[in-house]
């Protein structure tokens, strides 16, 4: 055995181990291991930790005590995931607004203590002003249907929580959605889209954009459970493309919260681009004795195909099923494959449930084509795990990484 591999073995931690793997490769220009070139995997593992150090996910715990894992409290063979995409194009951008055409849209970009965010437009021509018993009926319609069809967890889209200032109106709402959860015996978890939260009386002024999230009592089963309610889920990474301009969290991480239903992490829009958020959910697979994160919500309000493609990849990767929330409409571009997808494992549900190779029961669909506004696939929770347990062939790499560099036990010389 050569004198690297014994460092190399001897090393306790994974990070210090591609410590000395780039080492060797820098004196030599190799670095082998047991007949494998370890260089490359080595610097994964250094971005895997770096990620970790800077947006390293954060559990918020709603269910089980410590000793016990969340999901095993979870008395059913499958989970019912309910994406709803309201296909909206109602928000002036700033070009729009810059060339005085931002009359016919609700919602407008705008500044304010120099932020910008989608507002409501008081300008708006009669046939689009905004009105909150309108926008409240719809979001309540399309959550009663998904509720109908036995979700467990629901996302609406990036800004469709409602826009309103009027505090009756904003509690009568929140009310209204947590009562529906309420009067349900099954856990239920219910992302309402995303609003831009303005405080001037904070120095500096802040503008987080911030999802609303509600349980009901069957999730929060955690004894010592001590949250304010809906919870408040911050937007990691502006979108600028879009000219969107907020603040950020002062320690930026990717929070997750530990459920009856499982590990649920939660994406706004560009945070599934952030390279180091993603590699922040990477690491929690690559890392032994690290939570598996189950289920990654992506409500997003985005005309661009990428973020369909990004929210694939990262299902693969992760080994995660990936619900996209698209709220802006497909017909903005053409390009975009659609405002909805839940994909498992890199594949749609849809090219699941009908691949005539795959014997095991995977789910079905329980709504009806064409899903929309609302798409609801239930899941054998049975498949899911059987998927977790696997070294996926499709991440050879990640798998590499894994069983190299983030094994903390020491290996015999």
């Amino acid at each position: 055995m050569t004198d690297f591999v014994e460092r190399f073995w001897k090393t306790a931690t994974p990070y210090k181990r591609a410590h000395v793997a780039l080492k060797e490769f820098s004196r030599k220009g190799d670095a082998e291991v047991d007949s494998v070139r370890v260089v490359e995997s080595a610097s994964f593992g250094i971005l895997l930790k770096n990620a970790s150090d800077i947006h390293g996910a954060r559990r918020e715990r709603l269910s089980a005590p410590e000793s016990q894992s969340a999901e095993l409290l979870l008395d059913q063979e499958s989970i019912v995931l309910s994406a709803i995409g309201l296909a909206r194009d109602d928000i002036a951008g700033l070009e729009a607004v810059k060339r005085g055409v931002d009359k016919k849209y609700p919602f407008k970009m705008q500044e304010k203590n120099g932020f910008v965010a989608p507002a409501i437009n008081r300008g708006a021509d009669d046939d689009a002003v905004f009105a909150h018993s309108a926008w409240e009926k719809q979001r309540l319609d399309v959550l009663d249907e998904a509720l109908r069809q036995g979700a467990n967890i629901v996302c609406f889209g990036e800004n469709d929580f409602t826009p309103t200032t009027n505090l009756t109106q904003l509690e009568s709402h929140c009310k209204k959605i947590q009562a529906r959860i309420d009067a349900l015996e099954r856990p239920v978890f219910v992302v309402a889209g995303t609003t831009h939260d303005h405080d001037e009386a904070t120095q500096p002024a802040t503008c987080f954009n911030q999802a609303r999230i509600f349980v009901n009592d069957a999730v929060k089963t955690f004894e010592n459970l001590d949250i304010e309610e809906p919870i408040r889920h911050k937007k990691l990474s502006a979108a600028e493309h879009a000219g969107e301009a907020i603040s950020v969290p002062e320690s930026p991480r990717v929070t997750y919260y530990d459920t009856v239903l499982g590990r649920i992490a939660l994406l706004i829009c560009v945070d599934a681009y952030n390279p180091t958020v993603l590699m922040s959910l990477l690491g929690n697979r690559a890392t032994r004795g690290h939570e598996q994160i189950d289920y990654v919500l992506v409500p997003a309000y985005n005309d661009s195909p990428k973020l369909y493609y990004s929210c694939q990849v990262l299902s693969l990767v992760s080994g995660s099923v990936v619900m996209l929330v698209d709220a802006c409409s497909k017909s903005s571009r053409d390009t975009k494959p659609a405002e909805t997808a839940i994909f498992i494992h890199g594949r749609l549900f849809s090219d699941l449930i009908t691949d005539e190779a795959l014997d095991e029961p995977i789910g079905e669909y329980l709504s009806s084509e064409p899903h929309a506004p609302v798409r609801t696939c239930q899941v054998s929770l049975d498949y899911l795990r059987e998927l977790r347990a696997q070294a996926h062939p499709a991440t050879p790499f990640l798998n590499q990484v894994s069983d190299i560099f983030a094994k903390v036990q020491q290996r015999g010389v």
